[in-house]
């Protein structure tokens, strides 16, 4: 079975958004803007970033706002539907925040879900 057979079927709730700019001056004459997505829902949180490089794009997405996220209730596969057609990286940092708040929102650990025991990284 693949990992996204694995995690297509758990439900999401969406109650809030929260998109926070981050900017790091990584030369004179760069600047490098990310933007970290907070989803909320049943009390819990789940984090992605979207790491596009294009500064503009970036703003473009912190200035349309939470609007961007699907809230409401979902399934993992629902909701990366919903999201696929934005630009950049924002689907994979969506879905990521997603993930991690559907894991959240279950109790279940992401090696649990993968039938994978955990081992230190080496």
């Amino acid at each position: 079975m693949s990992s996204w057979a694995r995690f297509r079927d758990l439900p999401l709730t969406i109650e809030r958004a929260e998109l926070e700019g981050l900017v790091k001056d990584v030369t004179s004459a760069f600047t490098r803007r990310t933007t970290v997505f907070h989803l909320h829902g049943l009390g819990h949180e789940g984090v992605g970033e979207d790491v596009t490089y294009d500064g503009d794009a970036q703003l473009t997405l912190q200035t349309a706002g939470p609007g961007v996220v699907p809230a409401g209730m979902h399934t993992l596969g629902s909701f990366s539907a919903l999201v696929a057609e934005l630009p950049g990286y924002t689907p994979w940092a969506l879905e990521s925040a997603a993930l991690d708040l559907a894991l959240r929102q279950a109790g279940l650990p992401l090696w649990r879900v993968l039938e994978r025991e955990p081992r230190p990284v080496s």
